[in-house]
């Protein structure tokens, strides 16, 4: 079996983050993100979203290039949008 280099392949590791809220403000968003995510695990590279308020606000702007967290933004899934 020949040796494989680690180096030469990509990775990929994928966390959903679910967390207890009381509102879906970007206050409250971050807070989520800094306490049930940051702290238990660290900052992390990339931060995937919807469009929601909660997201696109400067507060959590913020948070991310503080972090170094590069955030994407993508549109949210409407199932009476999808034509099969």
């Amino acid at each position: 079996m020949p040796h494989t280099d680690i180096h030469s392949h990509l990775y990929l590791l994928m966390q959903i983050l679910y967390a207890a809220v009381k509102s879906t403000s970007a206050a409250e968003t971050c807070r989520a993100i800094l306490h049930e995510w940051i702290a238990q695990y660290g900052v992390f590279s990339e931060l995937v979203t919807d469009r929601h308020a909660s997201f696109t606000e400067k507060l959590t702007k913020m948070l991310t290039d503080a972090c170094g967290i590069r955030h994407m933004l993508i549109s949210p899934y409407h199932s009476r949008n999808q034509h099969h």
